[in-house]
């Protein structure tokens, strides 16, 4: 089973509804921090999440923004995401595939947040060139959740009880971590692998696709010591 496979069953990196809910506000709170500090008002902002996940808390980000458009490759996942949001009038969720409907040009800001490390390096770039496409002259696009080569799963433990604790969920933290060793994401994992970068890389990335990387001070999300950065074409095209 790959990862596209994997993302297609009901399986989950979560150890608690808790935990998913805490995730999902967590990334809402950091997403509208980084919108609204544009010079495009954040309420005139198209914004497109891009493997955006089961989103749970898109309908706040939809009520600051202008229109959110949300994609994810998973058939299973848009289906659950046009059920819980198909009614809210700014919000347009894509069917998984290419992303022609999306005009080239069109979107001030794209999130892609927790989804390189399962993309393969030769794919990479081309993907990310393909969505700097349809980035407004003035967008840009959020890169989040990059695993460097150096972080280790003893780190990402830590962090997660560190987070678990604040939020309310610790018990149920230790017990998920206790399990992770033999769930099916440990298995595709071991498997497949995860794409890592270091800074240098991942600006030698955006190179290849024309693009320029720059990284942000912080992560998206709970995990400081992951890599995040704000890409954009290399010449305006103004």
């Amino acid at each position: 089973m790959g990862w596209q496979d994997y993302w297609e069953h009901d399986s989950s990196v979560y150890v608690s509804q808790r935990h998913k809910a805490a995730h999902y506000d967590r990334l809402a709170d950091d997403l509208l921090d980084f919108a609204t500090q544009s010079d495009v008002p954040l309420q005139r902002q198209i914004v497109m999440d891009f493997g955006c996940g089961e989103a749970l808390s898109a309908d706040r980000i939809a009520s600051k923004a202008g229109r959110l458009i949300l994609s994810d490759g998973s058939s299973r996942v848009s289906d659950q995401l046009q059920a819980r949001f198909g009614s809210v009038a700014n919000i347009t969720v894509l069917k998984p595939g290419p992303l022609d409907v999306v005009a080239d040009g069109s979107l001030d800001l794209i999130v892609v947040n927790s989804v390189l490390q399962y993309v393969e390096a030769a794919a990479a770039g081309p993907l990310l060139a393909m969505l700097a496409a349809k980035l407004a002259p003035s967008g840009q696009m959020l890169v989040a959740d990059v695993l460097p080569p150096d972080l280790g799963a003893v780190t990402d433990a830590r962090e997660l009880l560190k987070f678990a604790a604040a939020e309310g969920f610790l018990v149920a933290a230790v017990v998920g971590l206790a399990r992770a060793a033999v769930s099916d994401y440990a298995r595709t994992r071991a498997r497949h692998g995860l794409t890592r970068y270091t800074e240098a890389d991942f600006g030698r990335l955006a190179a290849s696709a024309g693009l320029r990387a720059e990284r942000l001070p912080r992560n998206l999300g709970h995990n400081p010591y992951r890599l995040a950065f704000v890409v954009r074409p290399s010449k305006s095209r103004v």
